[in-house]
């Protein structure tokens, strides 16, 4: 085994001397150097391979005296900590004698054409998984600078009172919710016809109010909508889940047959409600994000639907291949205030209980738990069911979210309260599903979406977008279909983009969160 190391460390230093460093640097870094650090700390004749700056060129490419190319201790801790920094010796042209004279050198594989392209192709496969590993990563993107200019053109068309949610009708005509109650129909312009009648009373203080709209997958059939809101209540206000039939005809636009399909229970106070709906590829169902209410351990209490992903039906009932369908939850569940942080949340005082009046339904209903602020949910075009929350003062998190899994909060984050109480770092409870991009700093996010088709911006099929609050950007993110994502850029446009959806025609609109705040149409320059 040490031999076949041995030739491996030489195949490596003789192979890729002329290799750009930007494509060897991710080979051995992140989690996966333990596993190759072997190759790197032995060598044929006693040599520890080593690389630093010196041995680059200008283009960045290794030189001929590069021939030991792993990086130096402080880029590769784990890899070369067992010895000091030393040049670089020189290292067999061809081959190198193996110390078991019975196995064949490298000289001999290369005579040997089956032997070759076994070695080459398990090469391949090694290089090519290090190199996916290591660019997909998790890692936290805090820290990206905005671009210099905008590849875009943005242009103001109406203005809203406090704006929050954009949905397209198909025949590119708008529908945009205002927090503090009205819907609004909007000609494919961007130009306000009338708020429609009918919506319901939103309970609007803080973060709560009028959340999102959206087209039900069914509209071409029955015109149904579906609208998210906070519900008034005796005490603070609940998320609301309700449909009704779009008459958008006529010089009165409304709604008409309104139904609530769904209720959090008890209503109380706090924000981060979440309210953002999916629609399953199925065309049977839903998912829906409930924020925590910024009551923090509701999150992790199965009982509770706060801090949540539901999978519903369209009806709003619990979705038959939910991980725990069939399963109902405690009868009384407590209800508490928002505490000042995750620590003295665990000790608030009860304000009150709620009894539910028949069976509790959460457990049925829930598709994954451990949420905080989940205002971004949606499908990208490989089918990955994708969620972006807000951390606490810092931790914002881009999750993948599967089936029957826990995400954390407020047992973990990667940011802490804004009292600077700390809490424990996701990588020291491994039980929990981590982020696959977090932000610390934050970017805020107001907003997911995924980008289809190649008619305005081609350039652009398959990106994820997230909007920037606080970060007031627009925020392109890459997915690779397969559970990883990476930033690619960051635009500063100058305003806290609540929203940012795709129109019919491929341009893009967003939505300024400011009372009043813009419709701005982005269009290529």
């Amino acid at each position: 085994m040490r031999d076949m190391q041995s030739r491996y460390s030489h195949y490596l230093n003789v192979k890729y001397r002329e290799t750009p460093w930007a494509l060897i640097a991710p080979l051995f870094s992140g989690k996966n150097i333990a596993d190759f650090a072997p190759y790197l700390r032995t060598g044929p004749v006693n040599w520890t391979p080593r690389f630093d700056a010196r041995h680059l060129d200008a283009q960045g490419f290794l030189n001929s005296s590069a021939r030991g190319f792993a990086p130096t201790p402080a880029l590769l801790p784990l890899a070369t900590t067992q010895a000091p920094l030393t040049p670089p010796r020189q290292a067999p042209k061809y081959s190198v004698r193996p110390r078991n004279r019975s196995l064949d050198t490298l000289e001999t594989y290369a005579k040997n054409p089956a032997r070759r392209m076994l070695m080459k192709f398990v090469r391949t496969a090694l290089l090519f998984t290090l190199v996916s590993t290591a660019v997909w990563a998790q890692m936290n993107v805090g820290s990206q600078v905005p671009e210099a200019t905008l590849p875009f053109k943005m242009t103001t068309v109406s203005t809203f009172g406090l704006p929050w949610r954009i949905a397209f009708l198909p025949d590119g005509r708008m529908l945009i919710t205002e927090k503090i109650g009205p819907v609004w129909l909007v000609s494919a312009q961007g130009e306000k016809i009338a708020p429609l009648a009918g919506t319901p009373a939103v309970y609007w203080q803080g973060q709560n109010g009028m959340l999102g709209v959206f087209i039900s997958p069914r509209y071409a059939t029955d015109q149904s909508i579906y609208l998210t809101y906070i519900e008034p209540g005796d005490y603070g206000g609940g998320q609301a889940l309700a449909r009704a039939k779009l008459i958008s005809t006529g010089n009165r636009p409304r709604l008409e047959n309104f139904e609530v399909l769904w209720r959090q229970l008890p209503r109380g106070k706090g924000g981060q409600a979440g309210g953002q709906v999916v629609f399953a590829p199925d065309g049977q169902s839903l998912y829906m994000t409930v924020g925590d209410r910024q009551r923090m351990t509701p999150a992790q209490d199965p009982n509770q639907p706060v801090g949540k992903i539901l999978r519903l039906t369209l009806d709003g009932k619990p979705f038959p291949g939910n991980p725990n369908f069939g399963k109902t939850g405690a009868s009384s569940i407590p209800l508490i205030d928002p505490p000042r942080d995750t620590e003295a949340a665990k000790t608030a005082k009860v304000v009150s209980t709620y009894t539910f009046p028949g069976p509790n339904l959460t457990p049925s209903e829930t598709w994954a738990s451990g949420f905080r602020a989940p205002y971004g949910l949606a499908l990208s075009p490989t089918g990955e069911l994708w969620e972006v929350e807000h951390g606490p003062a810092g931790g914002d998190e881009l999750n993948l979210i599967e089936k029957g899994k826990n995400y954390g909060w407020p047992a973990v984050s990667f940011g802490k309260n804004y009292d600077d109480v700390p809490i424990p770092s996701h990588d020291s409870k491994p039980e929990y599903a981590k982020p696959v991009l977090y932000w610390v700093p934050v970017v805020a996010p107001g907003n997911l979406m995924f980008y289809r088709g190649k008619s305005t911006f081609p350039q652009w099929d398959g990106s994820g977008f997230i909007s920037g609050l606080a970060t007031t950007s627009l925020n392109r993110i890459i997915f690779d279909g397969k559970g990883g994502a990476k930033v690619a850029e960051r635009w500063n446009v100058g305003k806290r983009i609540r929203d940012v959806e795709q129109a019919p025609d491929g341009s893009l609109w967003l939505l300024e969160d400011a009372n009043p705040g813009a419709l701005i149409h982005v269009t290529p320059k």
